[in-house]
């Protein structure tokens, strides 16, 4: 964990080569907390990390590609940009590109029982649908949504007018960008 000023920590899950790392956010808030992405889930993060069970906590996917929704199941609070929402009910390996990009070559180390073949993302329902300029609101702290459908149909940031932080999933952060991603929109479900 990487902890930052105004109560900000990036969290990474462990074993995954820095490539392939979901940036995972914490924000501390007056009410409750937030949580922004939760990796691809080879980990508990409720029984790993202690600072998501400390308090309340909303938990937002920036997008619905594997590697960012894994442990969504474990927060009783989630929310998802309308755009994803069918993918986050049924996740199935295309539609979160897990079948592309789900693979032993992500690790530096093999956690226990992982394997590629049987990898799933299990499915959860959103509490909350986002569009663009709706809020987080954490009590003494807003967030509000853009919408960033780039990389995926779906995609958002979530922006702190009042201090500048820009929270993003796959849009912003230290690497090459991945542009090649994006995935059409399931037309229906089962």
């Amino acid at each position: 964990m990487v902890r930052f000023a105004d109560g900000v920590t990036l969290i990474h899950e462990p074993w995954i080569k820095p490539f392939f790392r979901c940036n995972i956010w914490h924000v501390r808030g007056r009410d409750r907390d937030l949580l922004v992405d939760t990796c691809l889930g080879h980990f508990s993060l409720r029984e790993h990390v202690a600072l998501v069970k400390e308090r309340p906590l909303v938990c937002v996917a920036s997008h619905t590609h594997f590697d960012h929704i894994g442990c969504h199941h474990e927060f009783g609070e989630r929310c998802v940009h309308s755009a994803e929402a069918a993918i986050q009910v049924d996740p199935r390996n295309e539609w979160t590109l897990a079948n592309r990009y789900a693979t032993d070559a992500m690790f530096d180390r093999f956690p226990e029982g992982w394997s590629a073949d049987r990898y799933r993302i299990r499915p959860v329902p959103a509490h909350r649908l986002l569009a663009e300029r709706d809020v987080i609101d954490l009590g003494d702290r807003r967030f509000e949504v853009v919408h960033t459908p780039r990389h995926s149909p779906g995609g958002i940031g979530l922006i702190e007018q009042a201090t500048g932080v820009f929270l993003s999933g796959d849009i912003v952060y230290n690497g090459p960008l991945i542009h090649d991603a994006y995935h059409p929109i399931p037309t229906s479900m089962p």
